[in-house]
Formats: C-alpha cells, sequence, structure tokens
C-alpha cells in the first residue's frame, strides 16, 4: 500500500512539473508574439514611400478609418478635444513621430513630415528617394517637372520646389538657405499649399 501512494505521489509531481513547464513556454509564446506584434505596429509607419497621391496604401481622400486599416496601424489625434472640426491631424498611435496626416471634412488630404518635431521622418522617403536632408539638386535630378518658389517666411535662399504645381495633387519640398530639404508634403489643392498647416 505505502508503494502505491509512493508512486502515485510521484507520478502527481511529474504531472504538475510538465503542466507547470507548458504554461511558461506558452507565456513566453504569448509575450513574445506580443513583442513582434508590437514592432510591427512601430515599423509599419516607415515601410512606405511618399507620393502626390499619398503614403503607400494611404490615398488623399480617405477616411481616418480606411487610411487606418490599410496602414494596418491606428491613426488618431493626441489632443481631440482641442481639434477644430474642419480641419486638424492625426498620426500613428497619436504618435508626433514619423508622418503627419492632414484631415479636411473628415478625408485626408494632405501628408507630411518635417525635420525635428518628427524624430523618424528622416526614414521617410518619396518613391523617387527624395526626404529629409537631400538636397536642390537631388530634387530637380528626380523631378523634372518642378517649378521653384520663394519660401515665404525663410531666408532668401530657401525654396519651396514644387512638383506638378499646376495641378490638383502636389509635392512640396521645403528647402533651408542651404538648400537642403527640411520638410515635405504630399496632397490636393488647396491644403497642400497651407503654409501653416491648420493654424
Amino acid at each position: 500500500m505505502k508503494k502505491i501512494i509512493v508512486i502515485y505521489i510521484a507520478l502527481t509531481l511529474l504531472l504538475s512539473s510538465c503542466l507547470e513547464s507548458k504554461n511558461n513556454k506558452s507565456a513566453e509564446s504569448n509575450s513574445s508574439a506580443g513583442t513582434t506584434k508590437k514592432q510591427d505596429r512601430s515599423l509599419a509607419a516607415k515601410k512606405y514611400s511618399l507620393s502626390k497621391e499619398g503614403y503607400g496604401p494611404v490615398k488623399i481622400g480617405m477616411s481616418i478609418q480606411q487610411a487606418s486599416k490599410a496602414l494596418g496601424i491606428e491613426l488618431k489625434s493626441p489632443n481631440p478635444e482641442q481639434d477644430e472640426p474642419y480641419c486638424f491631424y492625426v498620426y500613428p498611435n497619436g504618435d508626433y513621430k514619423d508622418i503627419g496626416f492632414m484631415v479636411t471634412e473628415q478625408k485626408i488630404s494632405r501628408i507630411e513630415i518635417r525635420k525635428g518635431d518628427n524624430a523618424n521622418s528622416s526614414n521617410i522617403k518619396t518613391k523617387e528617394g527624395i526626404g529629409i536632408g537631400s538636397t536642390t539638386e537631388e530634387v530637380k535630378l528626380a523631378y523634372r517637372d518642378l517649378s521653384i518658389d520663394p519660401h515665404p517666411y525663410s531666408p532668401p535662399n530657401a525654396k519651396y520646389l514644387i512638383f506638378k504645381k499646376g495641378q490638383e495633387f502636389q509635392i512640396i519640398f521645403e528647402t533651408d538657405d542651404q538648400g537642403v530639404v527640411e520638410a515635405v508634403r504630399v496632397g490636393k489643392k488647396p491644403e497642400v499649399q497651407y503654409i501653416e498647416g491648420c493654424a
């Protein structure tokens, strides 16, 4: 009888150990999957390129919900209570990093990256490989149908390099006085032409 009890206890301990090991592995697997998912969400905002029609699968004219679904990340305002209904910005996960989407009449009307306030914006380029840090000469080589206007605020040598100026959809490259791109915006008129965003 004692022998049977000892065997029973041994089997119980062995089974308990196996279940604990399985649970630990399952928890580790779930944790790893969660980390991967989080990484994918943070990288999703960087793997596409800009064009005058949009950013990767996000097209000018989409609703916020459509754009979020296409991008695979929720686009939302960091301060919705302060937004004006006619014009506001949404960002991936509500974070200012990377890229901003202007919303007018509840549709995406302009997309932009800017040196300084967008931490990873230098990773985002147009389909032609132009982005923050590109030079005026590089923009000219990449885009033939280019108009050059004086920058309305910056020093005399700063410019607006406008691709497809006469058309509804445009790309505007803002350069500093050294001829280096410090902002890129794409979208439709008139929103793409707004100098101070929604201000």
